[in-house]
């Protein structure tokens, strides 16, 4: 079987057409110690990675922007003249992301957000967007879905009654324990999207604040929440 394997491992590389095969193959020439072999095939495997990311990312693209096709021609001067310059560049940047991300839907959320620039009015700065796609690459599906819970508590905090008993506490996230979502609240606390609500209100040196222990979404929350906001084919 080890001659077999070893065999296997200096067959021409262009014999191997899937990705499982070659990262077999790579794995395998760790373990007998074949070094040069080793390092071509994970070269193959990363290319191969990359490859496959990168149309993933067009295909999202290419969907996200059907609701321009009847469009184009109503588009403003500012977003002709940001589609043809800073988008361009931006595209570049997103396939390098999508390139060194593994999770599909963190693919599609750099798609929606450089997508979202186009149509959000006024036109986003390409810093503020290519940063928004930095986020989409740290943000897990958990992530976002806490981060959507967290907005939902505040919004439901400005709409209590003037005589209820005015908390902001912590939500409670369906499936995920009290620990869970705290853990989640501190990874977006250290991105800079959300704040205790004591702590951003003594930052605004504002007098009160709501009490129960919640988070209030900073700026930079709001604006990764419009950038993603799912819309259908119109743009709506």
């Amino acid at each position: 079987m080890h001659q077999l394997q070893m065999e296997d491992l200096h067959r021409p590389p262009a014999l191997v057409t899937s990705l499982p095969a070659i990262a077999i193959k790579a794995v395998t020439a760790l373990v007998f110690g074949d070094l040069t072999q080793a390092a071509d095939l994970f070269t193959q495997c990363q290319g191969a990675l990359e490859s496959e990311r990168s149309e993933y990312l067009l295909r999202c693209v290419i969907d996200d922007l059907k609701w321009l096709r009847g469009e184009v021609q109503n588009l403003t001067e500012m977003q002709q003249q940001y589609l043809s310059t800073d988008w361009v560049a931006l595209l570049f940047d997103a396939d390098k992301k999508a390139r060194a991300t593994r999770a599909r839907t963190k693919i599609e959320r750099i798609a929606k957000v450089l997508c979202s620039s186009i149509r959000i009015e006024p036109t986003p700065p390409a810093d503020q967007t290519e940063e928004m796609m930095r986020i989409a690459t740290e943000l897990t599906d958990d992530d976002v879905l806490v981060l959507n819970h967290l907005r939902q508590a505040v919004d439901r905090y400005w709409r209590l009654a003037s005589d209820a008993l005015h908390t902001l506490p912590v939500p409670e996230v369906p499936g995920f324990t009290a620990d869970s979502v705290l853990g989640i609240c501190g990874k977006l606390q250290s991105l800079g999207l959300i704040a205790g609500a004591e702590q951003h209100a003594r930052a605004l040196k504002q007098a009160s604040y709501p009490t129960g222990g919640g988070f209030v979404l900073l700026d930079r929350a709001e604006a990764f929440l419009q950038f993603i906001a799912n819309r259908d084919s119109t743009g709506e």
